[in-house]
């Protein structure tokens, strides 16, 4: 499930026109969306990559608002693990992240899961924060299931 924003699915999967529901803060998001090459691991055509060819790149992506209608969001991550690097879903109202986690593997994606069943009905926002030098992040398909 992708949550919709007027009549249509909000761009989590970064294959719709550019960066589509997302916000970009910092020096990585000129380069940010990246296309894929085959046999990456990751969906799709194009996912996010906060600086694996220029680490020093940094910043955030935030997306639009939405209400948290599912138990679960999954995505696939991967990237050089570092705390200032990861993904957060974040309460719109408190501003405060509900959940985060940093990469497990430089090479290759893996599935990831937030358990989002305590915050349902609540506005979010998905956060992927790069703030480090050495770090990078490499991001894709945003779903929620239950």
């Amino acid at each position: 499930f992708l949550p919709i924003t007027g009549k249509t699915e909000m761009n989590f999967g970064f294959e719709a026109s550019g960066l589509l529901d997302w916000e970009m803060r910092g020096t990585m998001a000129a380069t940010a969306l990246v296309e894929l090459s085959e046999g990456s691991g990751f969906t799709g055509k194009f996912a996010i990559d906060t600086g694996s060819s220029n680490p020093g790149l940094v910043g955030e992506l935030i997306s639009r608002p939405f209400e948290l209608t599912h138990a679960k969001l999954i995505f696939l991550l991967s990237g050089q693990a570092d705390p200032e690097a990861r993904v957060e879903l974040v309460d719109e109202a408190s501003g405060l992240a509900l959940q985060a986690i940093d990469p497990k593997s430089a090479s290759e994606p893996q599935r990831e899961t937030f358990d989002c069943s305590a915050h349902q009905g609540k506005t979010v926002r998905i956060r992927v924060v790069d703030h480090s030098d050495k770090g990078f992040l490499r991001v894709d398909n945003f779903r929620f299931t239950d």
